[in-house]
């Protein structure tokens, strides 16, 4: 493991683990923080200081044009959803966009059935890809940069596993979009929201589903948890929603999230320089894939997932669909 992740990770302690029906999530906390200040996605947009567009008028699936107008850097987080212009997308990677800049950002489509415009710009309405899908991407992107294609994942998985998951939860919509998934399940999501809470100088947690631990998100400033942790826990509701619930909860389920942090510190991690500032690193075992950010040795983001699970990985050569 790569010395500024192995620091950060030993530094880590667990707090209680919280537990609502199926999902469990155990608190990581982290008494120091990063020395930046950023914006996350939603306080760009709704400051009005970022703005983000098709690349052209007619449009390009895997990309868009951000513009940050101000002085401060912001931090866009993988699988984070823009609404509206042709198409909705989500966020390929984690990124950290310098102030007055303007990047293409590499995106995927999550709305299949729409290729007209609604808007000129996009917002955000607090919505991540699927926790599950999320590591299908991180898996297809580690083959696609380590091909020199930049981090895109497999379009055609990234729809299949969006129909797949409406199939599984009874939800129709006319685009195939990821949003009306979440609008036609969000009382089910809600009653998981209302049951976890953040706690101080928290960072991340540890998430797991009926007993097995799947997931990690951890960031370099509690205030960034704080302001996303809706985001996340909603991301993990949608995969417990269609998975089945446990009679009982392990005692052991504080060991298995300790179990997968060992799976996580065992990594090695492939750098390259990210969309913007700071350097992406990958890191993919027999057992974990994850992803992470660091900018000037400071981690901002890290991201772990469990193998396995919905959406296993097929052979297949990937390309990002073209329009």
């Amino acid at each position: 493991m790569d010395e500024v992740i192995k620091k950060y990770l030993e530094a880590i302690s667990m707090g209680e683990l919280q537990v609502y029906k199926n999902i469990g999530i155990l608190p990581l906390i982290l008494e120091m923080e990063a020395p930046f200040e950023y914006y996350t996605l939603d306080e760009a947009l709704n400051e009005d200081v970022m703005t983000i567009t098709e690349v052209t008028e007619r449009g390009n699936i895997p990309n868009l044009r951000l513009v940050n107008r101000g002085p401060k850097m912001i931090l866009i987080l993988e699988g984070e959803e823009l609404v509206g212009s042709k198409q909705n997308r989500i966020v390929n990677v984690t990124m950290l966009i310098g102030g007055h800049n303007e990047v293409i950002i590499p995106v995927s489509c999550v709305e299949r059935r729409r290729w007209s415009y609604k808007s000129e710009t996009f917002c955000s309405e607090s919505r991540m890809f699927s926790a599950f899908m999320r590591k299908n991407a991180q898996e297809d992107i580690i083959d696609s940069v380590a091909r020199d294609r930049g981090f895109y994942p497999d379009q055609s998985r990234v729809w299949d596993g969006l129909s797949e998951k409406a199939d599984k939860l009874g939800i129709f919509s006319s685009t195939d979009a990821m949003r009306d998934i979440y609008i036609q399940k969000e009382v089910s999501i809600n009653e998981y929201l209302e049951n976890f809470q953040v706690i101080p100088n928290q960072v991340g947690m540890i998430v797991l589903i009926d007993n097995r631990a799947v997931g990690l998100d951890s960031f370099g400033r509690a205030d960034t948890l704080e302001k996303v942790f809706k985001k996340l826990v909603s991301s993990y509701a949608l995969e417990a929603l269609n998975v089945r619930e446990s009679e009982g909860y392990s005692s052991r389920m504080k060991d298995l999230a300790c179990e997968f942090m060992d799976k996580v510190k065992s990594g090695k991690v492939e750098w390259r320089p990210s969309v913007d500032l700071g350097m992406d690193g990958r890191v993919e075992s027999d057992q974990v894939i994850g992803s992470s950010l660091v900018f000037e040795n400071q981690l901002l983001h890290l991201a772990f997932f469990l193998k396995g699970g919905p959406g296993n990985r097929k052979p297949r050569i990937h390309r990002p669909f073209q329009r």
